[in-house]
């Protein structure tokens, strides 16, 4: 049963992987060859990109390796190096991925809620990847810290050792405590009150003028996508990352009940959770081409801002 699981899960990464680098690889080229599509929302979805790839690179194969071989490493001086390296990288972009998807959101309310008021630090956006970057390695830099290579059973081992920073539970609880609300409780809570500000605004704002039926007909039509886009986001992302911020809770406060969970159990709730840049990215790409006319036919004068 476990080896047929490992089988699928196998085939499963290596599906996402492909999708990872196909997807991403063409919306960084879609948006940086055509002009007219450089706008701050479609540079910070390159931003998101970039950290989908890096995610894809570093954390499905830990993710295979450590469901083939368990924590089994290499040792040495690169055992050690790579051991640190893979869970940084592989922790590193998750934080980037989300903190992009909250700028993105707050550029998207600007632009919406205050069309004819140019955001200029939205149009810097060069500034907003070097805290989105920063900020993520600052929040993921203990994983990088404790994650080191032993021998066991004369076998090295790479996995995170919470006591270089002091006990063990505690760090790990607080580690787990500070993600879950730093990448998840205010991510969320921030995207769902912008995006629902957001869509009041639009469902409510009538354009001036007379309008024909079709036109109307057309402009409700335009709505209805940006706020099902919008409420998509929202509700893939919770729905993605809860599983995994579930199974570190319970993983950190109740390792009994964690280590009696079946292997597809675990492999699952950490999968579910690995979908969600694939998905989301997905989402954008099927929505990029129409997304400033959708919001310019809602909202007009937002065309600028786009």
């Amino acid at each position: 049963m476990e080896d047929n699981a490992k089988i699928a899960i196998t085939i499963i990464y290596g599906v996402l992987f492909a999708a990872a680098m196909l997807g991403n690889v063409l919306v960084i080229f879609l948006v940086l060859q055509r002009s007219g599509m450089k706008s701050p929302t479609n540079l910070l979805l390159v931003n998101m990109a970039l950290a989908d790839i890096l995610f894809a690179v570093f954390m499905f194969p830990l993710a295979l390796i450590r469901y083939h071989v368990r924590a089994q490493w290499i040792g040495g001086a690169f055992g050690e190096f790579s051991c640190r390296t893979m869970f940084f990288m592989s922790h590193l972009p998750i934080a980037g991925s989300t903190t992009t998807l909250i700028f993105i959101a707050f550029e998207r309310f600007f632009a919406i809620m205050y069309p004819y008021k140019e955001v200029k630090f939205f149009h810097k956006v060069w500034i907003i990847t070097l805290i989105i970057w920063l900020s993520s390695a600052f929040l993921m830099f203990p994983v990088g810290v404790s994650a080191v290579t032993a021998e066991r059973n004369g076998q090295i081992h790479c996995n995170r050792d919470w006591s270089v920073f002091g006990d063990p539970q505690n760090v790990s609880r607080t580690f787990y405590d500070v993600t879950f609300v730093a990448m998840y409780a205010i991510p969320l809570v921030a995207m769902a009150v912008i995006y629902t500000v957001i869509c009041r605004k639009l469902w409510k704002h009538h354009v001036p003028g007379r309008m024909t039926e079709h036109a109307r007909q057309n402009s409700m039509l335009h709505k209805r996508q940006v706020v099902r886009m919008l409420i998509t986001v929202v509700i893939v992302f919770a729905l993605c990352w809860l599983p995994t911020h579930a199974q570190h809770f319970i993983m950190t406060y109740s390792p009994e009940v964690h280590a009696r969970f079946p292997f597809v159990l675990k492999i699952s709730m950490n999968l579910i959770g690995h979908c969600n840049p694939q998905s989301i990215l997905v989402f954008w790409l099927d929505s990029i081409f129409d997304f400033a006319a959708s919001f310019s036919s809602c909202s007009p004068g937002v065309e600028q801002y786009l």
